[in-house]
């Protein structure tokens, strides 16, 4: 099962309603309520798909707790980006 990201992190959905009130990521902060409390009613029902049905596998992909911990972890994850590019770059210039 897959939820939903954070739908007011998008820069259309920042465009299209800029006077919304924000949350501390400065998203669009009703659109990321909605996505939140999907996330943890999704997450209930796969809890509770498991314990009736306990044969079966359940896989629930959080996307909207993925998108928080990206924007809550920015600085570390851009500076591991730019660690490994440097690690892994080819020394071979682009432009000539």
């Amino acid at each position: 099962l897959v939820g939903i990201g954070a739908e007011g992190c998008h820069p259309a959905a920042l465009f299209s309603y800029p006077d919304f009130p924000k949350d501390s990521h400065n998203c669009l902060a009703p659109q990321n309520e909605i996505a939140r409390v999907h996330a943890q009613l999704l997450l209930a029902l796969v809890d509770d798909l498991g314990q009736l049905h306990s044969d079966a596998t359940y896989t629930f992909l959080d996307l909207y707790g993925a998108n928080v911990y990206v924007l809550d972890h920015a600085q570390e994850l851009v500076l591991l980006q730019v660690l490994s590019s440097i690690a892994f770059s080819d020394p071979t210039p682009i432009y000539n």
